[in-house]
């Protein structure tokens, strides 16, 4: 450091000699003293560090003679804890030798006192046994007879009211009725037609008439059908005790099973009650003025109600096509508006599936269109008749068309069919859809020949209609 110390004098007087040198010469000076602190601050901690270490290493060697005892006293602690277990194991030996010992002398001694008792229990359980087996043969028996009461009243109520299972052999099931609906119209229905019309009475007032008998028809065995019911009731209630007093009202509670017998009951006297009804119905009506020409018309009308009252469920007319035209098909014109009902539609239950579509008249809506005016055939002088019914020629179209050569009035009848225009042209009649035999609508159109003025029938399809009357 002397040395160090007398060079950097050294220069410092060589800084102070040379001028302009000095200080530079300081600068170096003072960073030189700069180094030697940090030199010195370094060997202070390196001392430092030096006794730490020989502290530590005196530490460490203490600690291992420590390790070294702890691992001897461990080991002659687990030596110790092995004869300790071997002695436990051979004294849990001892003892479960002991006990099984115990065990076999406690059962042979119950062995020898008890065999007797099982012998005589034994006996006694054969006994028991063969009774249990006679009584269980004879439980079987019991349940067998249960469950097929049980599954006899579950198909009872399964199908006590459910109109969508119905018996096969019935033949006064609800496809059968809608077959004869279809029957009264078309027949029935037809001949009453031909009857009550005249010239006092228009087609609207006719059909008016015919479908007002039905719906009287229908109300009144309705109501019938809701007291006999009721009566009924009552009286097998008061035969059982259940009610002494006439006029009581009817119990909700009726069982199914019975209400169910009495309907069936009802149903297999229906065809005996009808002439008996119907008397009744006639008897009430007396008054009204009904034609007795129209007997066999309202005969048939009272046995279809009848039979459609006293269904279970019972089946539903609709007399209106407000809310449900679809169920109801046009009857001798098409249109958007329906000026009347001709014919009732017909439902399997109240909101259920249609059955039979009924009938409307809808009015005729005028188009002002130029279009050239048809010429006048024999159809023109007939439109003038109002009793002649164009769809009593469609319902008997097979019969018509074997005669139509030979008998001139019968074109004329069926010339009346195109008599109603729409825009100048002839309108096409279509016949009544067959609802339950799945028919088709059959158009007939009433074609000209220009050069002989001739006429025929002739059944044309529905879309060539406009280019035979363009070409005419």
């Amino acid at each position: 450091m002397r040395v160090m110390y007398k060079e950097k004098y050294g220069l410092n007087t060589m800084a102070a000699t040379n001028g302009g040198k000095g200080k530079e010469v300081n600068s170096d000076y003072r960073d030189v003293r700069e180094k030697l602190r940090t030199v010195n601050s370094k060997k202070q901690q390196n001392q430092i560090y030096d006794s730490e270490k020989i502290k530590l290493s005196v530490e460490n060697k203490g600690l291992k003679g420590n390790i070294k005892e702890l691992k001897q006293q461990l080991h002659d602690q687990r030596k110790q804890y092995d004869t300790l277990l071997a002695d436990f194991n051979e004294e849990k030996k001892a003892k479960n030798r002991l006990s099984v010992r115990h065990e076999n002398t406690i059962l042979d001694f119950t062995k020898t006192s008890t065999d007797q008792t099982l012998k005589d229990e034994n006996s006694r359980l054969h006994e028991e046994l063969n009774s249990l087996t006679i009584e269980n043969a004879g439980l079987h028996k019991e349940v067998d007879r249960v469950r097929t009461s049980l599954s006899k009243i579950a198909g009872e109520r399964m199908t006590d009211g459910n109109p969508y299972i119905t018996d096969l052999s019935d033949p006064q099931r609800p496809q059968k009725l809608s077959e004869k609906f279809n029957s009264l119209y078309d027949n029935s229905w037809t001949d009453a037609y031909e009857i009550i019309n005249n010239e006092d009475m228009d087609e609207k007032m006719t059909c008016g008439k015919l479908i007002d008998i039905f719906k009287s028809c229908w109300d009144f065995c309705c109501e019938v059908a809701k007291m006999q019911l009721s009566d009924l009731h009552n009286i097998l209630l008061s035969l059982e005790g259940k009610e002494s007093k006439e006029g009581k009202k009817v119990k909700n509670d009726f069982p199914v099973q019975n209400s169910k017998i009495i309907k069936e009951t009802r149903r297999l006297f229906a065809e005996q009650f009808i002439p008996t009804l119907c008397e009744s119905y006639w008897q009430r009506q007396k008054d009204t003025g009904l034609v007795e020409d129209l007997q066999p018309y309202v005969d048939k009308c009272i046995e279809l109600c009848w039979y459609s009252a006293i269904s279970d469920p019972p089946l539903v007319y609709a007399f209106e096509a407000n809310k449900n035209v679809d169920d109801f098909r046009g009857y001798t014109k098409s249109g958007d508006e329906i000026d009347y009902v001709v014919w009732p539609s017909m439902y399997l239950h109240e909101y259920g599936p249609l059955l039979y579509k009924g009938v409307v008249q809808y009015k005729m809506t005028d188009k002002h269109e130029d279009k050239p005016e048809p010429q006048k055939t024999v159809e023109d002088d007939v439109t003038d008749k109002p009793d002649v019914k164009p769809e009593l020629q469609e319902k008997s179209e097979d019969h018509a068309t074997d005669k139509i050569d030979s008998k001139p009035e019968l074109e004329e009848q069926t010339a009346d069919q195109m008599t109603e225009k729409l825009d100048g042209k002839p309108k096409l009649q279509e016949k009544p859809e067959n609802h339950m035999e799945g028919k088709t609508l059959e158009p007939q159109e009433k074609t000209e020949n220009p050069e002989t003025h001739k006429t025929e029938d002739k059944p044309e399809l529905q879309e060539k209609t406009e280019e035979n009357v363009e070409k005419n």
